[in-house]
C-alpha cells in the first residue's frame, strides 16, 4: 500500500474546501483544512504536511502574512506552497512566487486539472 501524500489547504470559502477535498481526495490525497490564516497557523504548529495550498485573501491573518509567518518554523521550511486566489494579476503571481518563496500558483476559478496536474508537478 503506498503512503498518501498530505496536504493542508487554507481558504475561508467553505465551497473551495469540498472542491479541492473533492477532486484531490479522489486522487488518493489525504486533506486536512483550516478557514483562516490563524487556525491554520496553529493546526501547522503540529502538522508538516507534504503540500500546502494557501488561500491569499482571508480573514484574520491572510496569506501572504500565514505565509510569512510559516517560514519561521524548522518543519515547515521545505514544505512547498500553492498560493490559490481570485487575484489575478501577473504582479501578484510574480510576488508570490517570489517574495513568497511559493512553489505555485492557482487562480480562482481554476480547472479540476489544473489543482491536480499542479500537486502533481509539485509533489512528483
Amino acid at each position: 500500500m503506498s503512503v498518501k501524500n498530505k496536504i493542508f489547504h487554507v481558504d475561508d470559502e467553505a465551497e473551495m474546501h469540498l472542491l479541492v477535498k473533492l477532486i484531490l481526495g479522489k486522487h488518493g490525497y489525504e486533506l486536512d483544512s483550516a478557514f483562516d490564516g490563524q487556525e491554520a497557523l496553529e493546526k501547522l504548529s503540529q502538522l508538516r504536511p507534504d503540500l500546502i495550498l494557501l488561500d491569499i485573501a482571508m480573514p484574520i491573518l491572510d496569506g501572504w502574512d500565514l505565509r510569512k509567518k510559516l517560514m519561521d518554523y524548522d518543519h515547515l521550511k521545505d514544505v512547498p506552497v500553492v498560493l490559490v486566489t481570485a487575484k489575478y494579476g501577473s504582479g501578484d503571481a510574480l510576488q508570490g512566487l517570489h517574495d513568497m518563496e511559493a512553489d505555485g500558483y492557482l487562480t480562482k476559478p481554476f480547472n479540476p486539472s489544473e489543482l491536480l496536474n499542479t500537486v502533481k508537478r509539485i509533489l512528483g
